[in-house]
This record gives structure tokens, C-alpha cells and sequence, in this order.
């Protein structure tokens, strides 16, 4: 995950997980005439960090936070057991499945952003329980529909509107989307239809007292979005099964633990990040298997009392803490997270440019650091992209295409062209990173916005700010229009 000219050292996963090397070799003493975060940087780039967290895969070399997963490619957060992910961000329990995001126990589909329970669904968004399906929105147990938003429990709809299993068939049949033109000109009419139906203001599915969007079973929690299962929760996104937590991002199975992200089973953490099973652990970045009662570490694995990667005892390690704490005080840095300036990435190398998008002018004002774009990357095509897969051959996986929006260069594998022969779909005209980039403008933001229900006009909190086109409906009017 790291760029060939990080200044960080970079070790594979078969490196960083064997016992050939000892991450307390970089270790340093506290420098009480400097600021912490100074040392703290120069530990991170001294200290081997792990280059992909790639855990029990088989031919899955190509993802990066995957555990469990066999035959996937180029896919992100993959999660308990998937197979054969293609091109796919936060999946869990999937399998057979491409350009796909934020989906569990779902097959066989293509496009679908934020589904559970699906199969055989294409170009869907928000869908539970549904197959055999193109271009849903905001649908629950639909089968052979088309076009078609707010439905539940339906079979043989066109845009809302019912038909005969023979009518729907022959409509089906009348439609042609193995070309990318005529595939494009569904979507566009699919997404007009939608824009004449209601959305839902915030998704706060069997939840009490709770704010922000995309909650399900969750109860006391303010400002929290993409969260499942969780308690008492403030400021926090994409997580699930934690309690007594604030702003923190990307974990599961939590409880008290602040400014933290990317972990799991975390218990009294503060300002750690890629540090899962870790306990009362403070400042830390990369720390494994089970860490307790470390400050300022980088790459350790099973170590407990220990300070910039130095080994202490418990008596010196509690008589040093609250030192250094108080001289973070006095240097302004305790309470904060760590600066942006040291961190290991361009800003625009994060998911943070999908939620909070910013120019290189703005980074740069606040510190962070930029990735330039690869001029490598910019090449022309080899070959025209076939407009249907029909006319494509084995030989295509050797061809170099050029994305129509940014003009990257990205290439088909075998597994993919696969999929896509058995789905009947074209070749995409799009990289994988703007093809994901398209469903994550399709997700509610990040960020509630005062507005009236266009319906019954009551003031209302809502995941769509006033000035986008959606008709927005509170819970209570959402609910008749769809029941």
C-alpha cells in the first residue's frame, strides 16, 4: 500500500510476519528537549511497517485489508470468506462478484452499492433480499424487476409499475445492454425514473436515539455513519458490534477507544491506527497480535510496556507515561492526532478524497501531503475497446485500454472477462478507480445538512444537501409513500 518512494521501510507479509527480524531495533529513548510527534515520525520511517494486510488468502496477492479470501482481485476490505471478488471495496461473505461496494452474503452481481442478501442483481443501490434484477434503488425482496425504486416484495415491475411474467419477459427481451452505449442509455433513463420518486432523508433502520445515516440495530448514538450493532457511539464511521467509542473509523468490536482507525477488538485505545486486538495502547501505528500498554510504537507484535519501541518494565513504564503526557501538554500535542505532514500517504491516495474532497492547494495548506499523478499510467490504448462482449476474444486480457474519464491505463484478466462472458455485460469504458469513484457518488454523504421534507415540510436532518435534486421525504412520509 505503500509508494515505491515512501520514506518508510516496507516489508512483505511473508517478511513482516516471520521471526527473522526485531522491530526493537529502531527502538529510542524519549527526547524530552523535542516534540514527541518529531520522534515519533523518524520511528516511522525507521521501523518496518507491513506492505499489505493480507491475511489467509489463497491467489489473492492483489488486495490489500483481506482476511479469509480466495481468487480475488483487486479488492479492499474483504472480509470472512470471499471468493472471487473482483474490483470491490467492503465485502463481506461474497462471492462471484465485480464492482461491488459495501455488500455481505451477496453473489453473482455486478455494480451493486450497499447490498445484502442479493444474487444475480445489476447496477443496484440499496437492496436487500433481491435477484434477478437491473437498476434497483431502495428495494427489499424484488425479483425480475427493472428500473425500478421503493419496492418491496414485488416481482415483474418496469418502473414501478406491474406486469405479467409474460409481459415482463417480452419486455426483457426487447432490451439490448451487451453494449456499452445501450447499456449506458438504460442507466441514464434508470436514474431519471429515480429522481421522480422519494428518497429517504437518513437510513436509520431499528435504531433508537440515534444520528447519521446508514445505522442498523443500533441505539445512543450521535453523528454515525455506515454502523451496525453498536452502542453509545459519537463521530465514528464504518464500524460494527462496538460500544462507548468516538471518531473513530474502520473497526469492529470495540469499547473505549478514541481517534483511532483501522482495527479491530480494540479495548482503551487512543490515537492508534492499523493496531487490532490492542489494549490501553497510545499513539501507536501498526501494532499486532495482541499489544497492551504501549506509547508512541511502531511494528510490534505481542510486546506490552514498551515507548517508542524501547522495552520497559511495568514500574518504569507507568512512571514514564504521564511524563511524557504532560510534555506533550506543554508542547500542544497531547489530544491530537497525529499531523497529516507525517503521514505515509498523499491525501489523495485516501478514501478521505471520496468523503471530504479537497485540491492539491487546500492539502497543501493544511499540511498534507500529494501524489502527482504516474505519467506512466497515461498511455495510449493498444486496441479500440469492443463495444459487445460478444465479439471479444481470449486475447483481449493482453491489450492495454485507457479510461474515458481521467485517461489511466488499466487492463481485463482472465477471471474478469470470465465474468463478464457469463453475466453478458460489456467491457467496461471506465478504470476501476473511476468506476468505483461513480458508486461512491451514489452513497448518501458523510454529513447531515438542515432541510424541509419536500412533502410535509417539516424542518428534518438529511444525509442530501438542499441544493441536490433528490426529493427528500422524512422517515414518517417515506414510510406511507412506500407502505
Amino acid at each position: 500500500m505503500y509508494a515505491p518512494d515512501a520514506k518508510n521501510i516496507v516489508y512483505c507479509p511473508t517478511c513482516f510476519w516471520s521471526d527473522n527480524w526485531n522491530p526493537m531495533a529502531s527502538g529510542k529513548q524519549f527526547d524530552f528537549s523535542r516534540p514527541f510527534f518529531e520522534q515519533f515520525s523518524e520511528l516511522l520511517q525507521e521501523a518496518p511497517l507491513l506492505g499489505l494486510i493480507n491475511m489467509n488468502t489463497e491467489n489473492s496477492e492483489y488486495c490489500n485489508r483481506i482476511y479469509n479470501g480466495r481468487n480475488n482481485y483487486l479488492s479492499f476490505i474483504v472480509l470472512f470468506e470471499s471468493e472471487n471478488m473482483l474490483h470491490s471495496y467492503y465485502t463481506m461473505t461474497c462471492k462471484d462478484c465485480c464492482d461491488s461496494s459495501y455488500i455481505q452474503k451477496t453473489e453473482f452481481c455486478y455494480e451493486v452499492t450497499d447490498g445484502e442478501h442479493c444474487h444475480s442483481c445489476f447496477f443496484c443501490t440499496r437492496v436487500r433480499n433481491c435477484s434477478n434484477s437491473w437498476f434497483l434503488e431502495d428495494c427489499i425482496s424484488c425479483t425480475d424487476c427493472f428500473q425500478c425504486k421503493n419496492l418491496h416484495q414485488r416481482s415483474y415491475c418496469i418502473q414501478n409499475k406491474q406486469y405479467t411474467k409474460e409481459e415482463y419477459g417480452a419486455y426483457m427481451q426487447k432490451i439490448r445492454m451487451n453494449g456499452n452505449e445501450s447499456l449506458a442509455a438504460c442507466r441514464a433513463e434508470a436514474e431519471r425514473f429515480f429522481l421522480t420518486q422519494p428518497y429517504r432523508a437518513i437510513i436509520s433502520i431499528n435504531c433508537e436515539n440515534c444520528t447519521g445515516t446508514n445505522i442498523f440495530n443500533s441505539k445512543d448514538c450521535s453523528e454515525i455513519y455506515d454502523f451496525y450493532e453498536s452502542e453509545r457511539m459519537r463521530f465514528c464511521t464504518q464500524g460494527e458490534k462496538s460500544h462507548d467509542c468516538m471518531d473513530c473509523c474502520g473497526f469492529g468490536i470495540a469499547e473505549f477507544c478514541y481517534e483511532c482507525e483501522n482495527f479491530i477488538y480494540g479495548n482503551h485505545d487512543l490515537f492508534c491506527i492499523d493496531s487490532p486486538e490492542s489494549s490501553d495502547c497510545f499513539y501507536s501505528f501498526n501494532l499486532y497480535q495482541h499489544c497492551a500498554n504501549n506509547f508512541g510504537c511502531v511494528g510490534l507484535k505481542k510486546k506490552e510496556f514498551c515507548i517508542l519501541n524501547t522495552q520497559y518494565t511495568q514500574q518504569e513504564y507507568e512512571e514514564l507515561v504521564p511524563k511524557i503526557i504532560e510534555h506533550m501538554r506543554q508542547t500542544g500535542e497531547y489530544g491530537a492526532f497525529f499531523p497529516g505532514s507525517i503521514s505515509p500517504f498523499g491525501y489523495n491516495e485516501t478514501v478521505g478524497k471520496e468523503h471530504f474532497p479537497i485540491t492539491k492547494e487546500q492539502a497543501s495548506t493544511l499540511s498534507y501531503r500529494w501524489r502527482d499523478p504516474d505519467q506512466r499510467e497515461y498511455l495510449p490504448a493498444s486496441t479500440d475497446m469492443p463495444d459487445s462482449i460478444k465479439s471479444v476474444s481470449d486475447d483481449i486480457v493482453r491489450e492495454i485500454f485507457k479510461c474515458e474519464d481521467c485517461g489511466k491505463n488499466y487492463k481485463v484478466i482472465a477471471q474478469e472477462l470470465a465474468f463478464y462472458r457469463k453475466a453478458g455485460l460489456p467491457l467496461p469504458m471506465r478504470c476501476p478507480d473511476c468506476r468505483h469513484a461513480h458508486r461512491m457518488q451514489k452513497r448518501p454523504a458523510r454529513t447531515l445538512w438542515k432541510r424541509a421534507c419536500d412533502h410535509c415540510k417539516k424542518d428534518i436532518m438529511a444525509a442530501y444537501a438542499p441544493d441536490r435534486p433528490e426529493i427528500i421525504y422524512c422517515e414518517d412520509c417515506y414510510l406511507k409513500q412506500i407502505y
